[in-house]
């Protein structure tokens, strides 16, 4: 198993990038492969110095194919309860929509478990950076509320004078900029 990895990795090594033909040359084509139909395409004849179409020789060996790096099935999960479902020669992989709290939740008990995760690197550093995100949040969601419930505070504690005093102050803006009006249509 561990030497068809290696081949399986020095194959991929070699292997070019199979895309369309032209399209290093021109940018309204897309990098991306569709077999040559043209009748003069030297890249359908197979002509040396023209760009390589995907064939069987590329192949990854048969026992190695869709396996991880490490050998292992990969498994897409989303919940606790398939993780457990899980057997040994398996990896998991965490489904992108799993929020933070329950991606903490899923690699702590795999770790628990001794399943390997393929998608993180270091499950513990992430573990440790995602629960100091989590407390900054918290901590910010706070003073938030915080500064939200001393400004009702003050609107309350305001006394209807000074209340009148901001909207009078309010009304003499609205009157000078009429006046600033009237004297920019009569100038006209």
């Amino acid at each position: 198993m561990k030497r068809l990895l290696e081949v399986r990795k020095s194959m991929k090594a070699k292997k070019p990038e199979f895309i369309m033909q032209d399209a290093h040359k021109k940018k309204e084509l897309k990098w991306r492969w569709r077999r040559p139909q043209g009748s003069d395409s030297k890249m359908r004849v197979r002509r040396y110095g023209y760009r390589k179409m995907p064939s069987i020789g590329y192949k990854a060996p048969r026992a190695v194919r869709g396996l991880s790096s490490e050998g292992l099935i990969p498994v897409r999960i989303h919940t606790l309860h398939e993780l457990q479902a899980v057997k040994k020669g398996q990896g998991i992989m965490i489904g992108r929509t799993v929020g933070i709290r329950r991606k903490i939740e899923l690699l702590s008990k795999a770790k628990e478990m001794n399943i390997p995760v393929l998608n993180i690197r270091n499950p513990l550093a992430y573990i440790e950076r995602q629960h100091a995100y989590l407390s900054e949040r918290r901590q910010l969601k706070q003073q938030k509320q915080s500064s939200k419930e001393k400004k009702k505070k003050e609107t309350k504690s305001k006394k209807p004078e000074e209340l009148a005093e901001t909207l009078t102050a309010e009304e003499q803006k609205r009157e000078e900029k009429k006046k600033m009006d009237q004297a920019l249509i009569h100038t006209q």
